[in-house]
């Protein structure tokens, strides 16, 4: 787990074009194509954008100090986690358990290295293969969020996972 850089925008935005199309061929992502560079960018310049993986990226995730408003609501609460949002793994992941040996794993250090109390985390909840991974991986469901989507331009719903470190 290391901090992207803004040489890497243009790979980064890559992989999440790739992983959105593969998400849009199985129907669940709310995110756009080709991914806001703004977006990389903006992540990278606040530190909050990571990368895993060596050679090639295998992950790529936005991870915050503080769990989003938006979709946890406001509460002093979100200071106790650490969020993950816009994950996205490689295709050459897939089914191998990396997310959950590595990429949560190092969050979590994170999240304790930094008084954090647990990692929250959240996928579209009509997504229920998604919803099933988060589930196996220990994470518990924390009820749904509904939020204004921009990058749809429509209101999407949410399902909210914690989980305890």
């Amino acid at each position: 787990m290391r901090l992207a850089t803004n040489q890497e925008a243009p790979d980064i935005r890559q992989h999440y074009d790739e992983v959105t199309a593969y998400a849009s061929r199985v129907g669940f992502i709310d995110w756009p194509n080709p991914f806001p560079l703004e977006t990389i960018n903006s992540l990278i310049a606040k530190n909050e954008l990571f990368i895993w993986g060596d050679e090639a990226i295998k992950a790529v995730a936005r991870v915050s100090l503080v769990a989003s408003d938006v979709i946890w609501g406001q509460s002093e609460d979100n200071q106790r986690y650490v969020y993950i949002g816009k994950l996205a793994g490689a295709s050459s992941i897939r089914g191998t358990g990396y997310i959950k040996s590595t990429v949560l794993t190092e969050v979590a250090d994170f999240a304790a290295n930094t008084d954090k109390i647990g990692i929250r985390l959240d996928c579209l909840a009509t997504n229920k293969g998604l919803y099933n991974f988060y589930a196996r991986l220990g994470c518990q469901d924390r009820g749904i969020s509904t939020f204004w989507s921009q990058s749809q331009d429509s209101e999407i719903v949410v399902q909210r996972f914690e989980i305890k470190i």
